[in-house]
């Protein structure tokens, strides 16, 4: 795996992302890069070395002055504790919108992972609220773990993949059977009927077993369940075989069944107590 880069606020949701990236990082064997985000407008630059530059106005923006410092002081922090552990640790501190400067660091091919704490939408201006989770998630060519409670587990042993057996989903799986291979998983996959979505449940069966040959999965079950929406399910189907992990896939391509996965992608992140990992496809 690539490195893992680890968006932080420095609350506690962001530590628990931290702790996880951290874990995850010393089973792929591979480095965490922390990134700080002070919302505004990118008028200022951060060399390599922490130092920054004000262009306009430095008079104005000494109280913009001291948040670098504290920033720069609590990501030297943060880089020092993940290193305890055995994990190398790089940091970046920028200024703008948070979603568009993680996925803009993203953007450079050299992360395998976002690990993102994420908290509900009252807590504004977080860089982690769940407005910028959802962005983040929604735009990201880079698989993103959300993480919404301090951890207990620290191997994904069970994993749900909810699914709606589509051919795009081809490069999730393979996201997918790295994790497998990392933990020893078992892949659970799950189709939810729903009401405007139904599907017998031999026909659908028939289409999964296709799926996961062409796919190649192994250590895998078959689930159908019936639910009033796919979230509903998917969170059901995760609390009744206590999972360790949800992953479902959204499409990047626009169209009736992009906007629906996306929709149900954003729905299990907001409403679920375990980690959700999800992959924007082509």
């Amino acid at each position: 795996m690539n490195k893992i880069l680890v968006p932080t606020d420095f609350s506690d949701p962001s530590a628990w992302a931290v702790e996880v990236a951290t874990d995850i990082a010393l089973q792929s064997k591979t480095s965490i890069h922390l990134l700080h985000v002070i919302e505004g407008p990118p008028d200022q630059s951060f060399n390599t070395t922490g130092e920054w530059e004000l262009t306009n106005g430095w008079e104005e923006k000494l109280f913009t002055v001291a948040i670098i410092k504290k920033s720069l002081k609590d990501l030297e922090i943060a880089a020092q504790q993940v290193e305890a552990r055995g994990v190398k640790a790089e940091v970046s501190l920028r200024m703008g919108t948070p979603h568009e400067e993680i996925n803009s660091i993203a953007s450079d091919g050299s992360f395998g992972l976002i690990v993102m704490g994420t908290q509900s939408h009252d807590h504004l201006g977080r860089l982690l609220n769940g407005s910028n989770t959802e962005k983040a998630i929604n735009n990201s060519r880079c698989p993103v773990l959300a993480v919404h409670e301090q951890p207990t587990a620290k191997a994904y042993k069970s994993i749900v993949y909810a699914t709606n057996v589509s051919h795009e989903e081809r490069s999730f799986s393979n996201v997918l059977k790295h994790v497998q291979k990392l933990y020893d998983s078992t892949i659970h996959l799950v189709r939810v009927n729903t009401k405007s979505n139904f599907m017998p449940d031999r026909q659908s069966r028939l289409q999964m077993q296709t799926f996961v040959k062409q796919l190649e999965l192994t250590n895998y079950t078959i689930n159908i369940l019936n639910d009033e929406t796919e979230e509903e399910g998917i969170l059901y189907f995760a609390d009744y075989i206590n999972a360790d992990l949800i992953s479902i896939a959204s499409h990047a391509h626009s169209g009736v069944v992009s906007l629906l996965t996306r929709g149900i992608a954003r729905g299990v992140v907001n409403s679920s107590k375990r980690p959700v990992l999800t992959y924007l496809t082509d």
